[in-house]
């Protein structure tokens, strides 16, 4: 009898991890599960995602918990860096945005 050990997660070219054959990002599982998800309210909000790879994902970030947790606290600092720098650019956007805003709201109060 051969047996085979299927992969579960898969790192792509620009160094994310996604459930391997899958769109979803570890990321997400991994913050399902954080936040007290049991594997089947994990299954229950990606519902693409077989029981047995949500198991596999959970057993890979067990046995990588400390590169994981780091991996994550990364992705984190990312995307904070990039709010922070969208909210500087778009700051010109959004400040007309407030100007036609208030200009509305006083118009409709005087019609």
């Amino acid at each position: 009898m051969i047996l085979t050990t299927p992969n579960y997660v898969e790192q792509t070219p620009e160094g994310v991890w996604k459930v391997y054959g899958s769109r979803v990002s570890l990321d997400s599982v991994l913050a399902a599960y954080l936040s007290g998800l049991s594997p089947e309210g994990i299954q229950e909000a990606f519902p693409s995602l077989s029981l047995e790879a949500i198991h596999g994902c959970l057993a890979f970030y067990l046995r990588n918990r400390s590169d994981l947790d780091a991996y994550l606290q990364r992705e984190r600092d990312n995307f904070e860096a990039q709010r922070r720098a969208m909210a500087v650019t778009n700051q010109p956007v959004i400040e007309r945005l407030r100007v036609a805003r208030a200009s509305a709201s006083v118009a409709a109060a005087e019609s």
